[in-house]
């Protein structure tokens, strides 16, 4: 007996009903790429160091002492003093005004009156006139009632403009002064920095300014523009037996 197969007709899907039943279909999930803690902890140290190091050149160029590119550009910019002192190259005579030493009525107490001027002329005798001078001429001092302005290309240890602000004042008797600013080139230093690097630069200065202060007690300090005055009581007969001592200790 034979066995009869019915072939049913095949069914014809249409795109619209094709589009539907893809788009029912689940969509495959996404790997989320989450950056893991210990990636994260090295990208923000990377960071600081980068920061960092940019800082630290962007700081040495503002000295001025190595010249950077790009970087000395744009954070370096040549410091100017608070105005110039004029000094002539040739001799130079200190005015009535710019430098006296008056005895007061009081036994022993003096008044002593010194005007930038003068205070510049002493100052580049005594730390430019050598050859190898720590400072370079252009050094100079501006008194204002308010602060002493030091300025000056350094040369040794190395080579840098220098601008110092200190305000001196008379404290039980001895003079003792606050750093109001410093700067290398046009960097501000830290107080605490400036005043290790002075007591490291005065060196013998400091021990002798020290002795001198021994016979002498200071009584007022003024700081006018333009000079200071000075009002001390000095034991003169030690002063002067210091004085012959140096001298026959420097002839030997």
């Amino acid at each position: 007996m034979a066995r009869i197969i019915r072939h049913q007709p095949e069914k014809i899907i249409s795109e619209d009903e094709s589009d539907k039943e893809f788009d029912s279909l689940p969509a495959p999930k996404k790997k989320s790429k989450k950056i893991s803690f210990k990636n994260q902890l090295r990208l923000a140290l990377g960071l600081v160091v980068v920061f960092g190091l940019l800082t630290s050149v962007a700081a040495v160029a503002a000295t001025g002492i190595f010249n950077i590119p790009v970087f000395s550009r744009i954070f370096y910019h040549l410091p100017q003093p608070a105005r110039l002192v004029d000094i002539p190259l040739g001799d130079f005579k200190p005015s009535a005004e710019g430098f006296s030493v008056k005895s007061s009525s009081e036994e022993g107490l003096i008044v002593f009156d010194l005007g930038e001027r003068e205070f510049t002329y002493i100052l580049r005798q005594a730390l430019t006139s050598k050859a190898d001078s720590r400072f370079a001429p252009n050094l100079q001092v501006v008194i204002t009632p308010d602060w002493l302005e030091f300025y000056g290309l350094q040369l040794k240890p190395f080579k840098a403009n220098l601008t110092l602000r200190i305000k001196p004042q008379v404290v039980n008797k001895m003079l003792t002064y606050q750093i109001l600013e410093c700067k290398i080139g046009s960097l501000h230093v830290p107080a605490w920095l400036a005043q290790y690097y002075l007591n490291r630069g005065m060196g013998q200065s400091q021990d002798i300014s020290q002795k001198i202060m021994q016979m002498t007690r200071l009584e007022k300090l003024d700081l006018m523009d333009g000079k200071f005055s000075l009002v001390a009581w000095v034991d003169t007969k030690a002063l002067m037996s210091s004085v012959i001592t140096n001298l026959s200790q420097s002839k030997k």
